[in-house]
């Protein structure tokens, strides 16, 4: 997909501040007991797309890290509202394989994400 191009704006800068919006908004939705490590992940992530931009390598687009949030947020509202877990720690494979059925055509790409995570 290619950038969004607005005349007058600096384009690499906006892009930067909305996609830094989008992912605040999907960490802000992490019920709080499971916010914190999402917040870590972010962190990491951030620091590597830094990381491939200074080596010259291709960093991670903004939408990828914005859909690992989304995917990491959806997985911490079902935790809480559905299996009643507040902790990372509590979370096992019967959580998640509960969590990869209730979007089967997701699951592949929702799995990478949660190995990463």
């Amino acid at each position: 997909m290619s950038p969004i191009h607005l005349p007058g704006w600096g384009n690499s800068s906006l892009i930067e501040r909305l996609a830094a919006g989008r992912r605040q908004r999907r960490i802000e939705a992490v019920p709080e007991p499971l916010r914190q490590a999402v917040v870590a992940f972010n962190a990491s992530r951030m620091r590597a797309q830094d990381r491939a931009r200074r080596a010259g390598t291709r960093p991670r687009s903004n939408h990828t890290l914005e859909t690992a949030l989304a995917t990491l947020r959806d997985l911490a509202v079902f935790l809480v509202d559905e299996r009643d877990e507040n902790a990372w720690t509590l979370v096992d494979v019967d959580d998640v394989e509960a969590f990869l059925s209730t979007l089967p055509k997701g699951r592949k790409r929702r799995l990478t994400v949660l190995w990463q995570f």
